[in-house]
Order: structure tokens, then sequence, then C-alpha cells
């Protein structure tokens, strides 16, 4: 299975994510993208979408996972890849209320199951401003 994993370095458990690079956990199936504030996470999705992604990791906190669904939202429903969490922030609300492992390891072993659930996505259009929200 293809994979895009999107990790923000700088969310409260990167060492944790770190530990599983350095124990070369992350499969050669799986390209590695760092969020930044520059970089154009619609465009790095879509290339991976091309590319045959068929699923999106979200490695991060809450803010991280907004990021990712906003992009994801841009891409055509019958290409859109699956969202997967491994959740990286402080407080990981929304993993949590997916009942999602704490436990990096043990999340990430969960994203490979390709077990996966529908969640619902809202939609907020006012004035020139259009986001997606999954969570807050």
């Amino acid at each position: 299975m293809r994979r895009l994993m999107i990790w923000n370095g700088g969310s409260g458990k990167a060492v944790a994510f770190q530990r599983l690079l350095d124990q070369d956990r992350i499969c050669d199936a799986t390209q590695l993208y760092e969020l930044t504030r520059d970089g154009d996470l619609k465009a790095r999705i879509a290339e991976a979408v091309e590319d045959g992604c068929e699923v999106v990791l979200a490695a991060g906190g809450d803010g991280t996972v907004n990021a990712v669904v906003n992009a994801l939202m841009h891409i055509e429903t019958a290409r859109r890849p699956r969202l997967a969490i491994l959740p990286l922030g402080t407080a990981n609300d929304f993993a949590a209320t997916l009942t999602l492992p704490d436990d990096v390891g043990r999340a990430f072993e969960l994203s490979n199951t390709n077990q996966f659930l529908p969640m619902d996505v809202v939609k907020i259009h006012a004035h020139n401003f259009q986001r997606y929200f999954a969570n807050i």
C-alpha cells in the first residue's frame, strides 16, 4: 500500500516519531513529507495521489490533522486517499475521540492494519472563506 506520511517535527511527541525512523519501521512504500509553514501541502498530496498514494498518514497533533483534512478535501472523492492518524501532539483530542493508542509505536502499527472508519467532515463557507473540519 503506497502511503504519504505528513509529519510535524514540532509536535509534542516528535522524539518518539524520530525513534520510528531510527528503527527503520517506516517501509519503503511510505513517502515522508515534513509539514512546514512554507510548504504546499495540497500540491504535495496531489502529487502523491498521481503516484498512486492510497493513504495519507497525518503524524502530528490536532492542528496537523486539520491541515491534512483541508488538503485532502481538495482531491476529488473518487481519487481521495484514506486518512490515517499517528497522534504525536500534546493533547491529541481527535485521536482520543477515535480511541487511537497514545503510544506512538502501537498507533503506527494500527495504521498498517488497513482498518478504516468513515468520518464526517464539516465544510464552512462564508465571505470568500472555505475550511473543512473533522474535529475542531
